[in-house]
């Protein structure tokens, strides 16, 4: 049933709008295995809880891969997964895949990840995404240089401010 999903969901994106990319199975695989390596004693302990997050998430791939790799190692393991996804189909699309697995489905949020921080104050222990390539990003560019001016590093684009990551410049 997975192949027959992952399938169907690369095939809804070769129409897909800019900014919509469907990441194989083997790639999320890979970036789960370097975020989690070195990390087998903890993802181990006994009760352990785990935050993960992908704000630009999708059908939620990465976060059904890295809850997955979590349970392999520590079936105990409880874990939580949070979300946004700026396009409604694949957000319909994650929640669902969250209902079906029996977790928080209010821990996926619809929005503009820049714009409308679907997850204010919260903090996930485990982030991975693939940014929203070819989404013109200017039209949030004043916001995101208000939070940075009004929050530095305790904002969600404090980076910018100590030009470690410097969005404002053009590529």
């Amino acid at each position: 049933m997975r192949y027959i999903f992952e399938e169907l969901i690369r095939r809804f994106s070769e129409n897909a709008e800019a900014g919509d990319h469907y990441t194989p199975r083997e790639v999320i695989e890979l970036m789960t295995n370097i975020i989690f390596n070195g990390l087998e004693e903890e993802l181990t302990q006994e009760g352990a809880i785990f935050t993960v997050g992908d704000f630009a998430c999708g059908t939620g791939g990465m976060l059904s891969v890295a809850t997955n790799h979590i349970q392999e190692l520590n079936p105990r393991a409880q874990v939580e997964v949070f979300g946004q996804e700026l396009n409604p189909q694949s957000y319909a699309i994650c929640k669902a895949d969250i209902l079906i697995k029996g977790q928080k489905e209010k821990n996926i949020a619809l929005g503009n990840s820049f714009t409308q921080d679907g997850h204010k104050n919260e903090k996930v222990m485990f982030a991975l995404m693939n940014p929203p390539f070819g989404i013109d990003w200017k039209k949030d560019k004043e916001f995101i240089d208000r939070e940075v001016e009004e929050l530095g590093f305790d904002g969600r684009f404090g980076a910018v401010q100590n030009n470690c990551l410097d969005l404002r410049k053009e590529v």
